[in-house]
């Protein structure tokens, strides 16, 4: 909110600043509601979406009184920035969720877990790219960094997958699609 104040009403400059900052702004706070709350990235979404129709209303009623215009959107290009804004407020908010769920549950795990033995997937894995002919002690280290990739794979997935949805949505308007 403060964010549309000072960007499109006291320094009057390009939607292009706004649409970056609908994008960083919520990140930090998803991250917290998963590092101090242990909050899903389900929980994320719900939390991500409410703040995001909160936060898009709010600019509506700034823009609305401070214009002189109508608060609620009228005609369809209105309606779509809204949700442009909304997504990708709610995308970042869970992008950052999905962050924290990597920085604080995964990546220490993966490393604390360093002496244990692999599961059979990784094994199959390390043989078919390093081969049989190496030995037990190589193969099980091999396995072991393969599972350790498996294990952060999916939140990283869905960290990048998340980022360029809100990216897209947030700077749609402003570079076009």
């Amino acid at each position: 909110m403060a964010a549309h104040i000072l960007i499109t009403i006291i320094l009057d400059i390009t939607p292009l600043y706004l649409r970056l900052a609908s994008v960083v702004i919520p990140l930090p706070f998803g991250f917290l509601i998963h590092s101090h709350l242990k909050i899903g990235w389900r929980g994320a979404l719900a939390v991500g979406l409410l703040t995001a129709a909160i936060a898009v209303t709010c600019m509506l009623t700034v823009t609305g009184i401070n214009d002189n215009v109508p608060i609620v959107p009228g005609p369809w290009i209105e309606w779509r920035e809204v949700i442009e804004y909304t997504a990708s407020i709610a995308l970042a908010f869970v992008t950052g969720n999905i962050l924290g769920f990597l920085i604080v549950d995964v990546l220490p795990k993966t490393v604390t877990q360093g002496g244990g033995k692999p599961n059979p997937l990784a094994y199959k894995a390390a043989g078919l790219l390093v081969g049989r002919h190496v030995g037990a002690e190589h193969l099980r280290r091999r396995a072991r960094i393969i599972q350790d990739l498996m294990t952060a794979a999916g939140p990283t997935v869905g960290v990048m997958g998340t980022a360029a949805g809100s990216l897209y949505a947030g700077l749609k308007g402003v570079i076009g699609g």
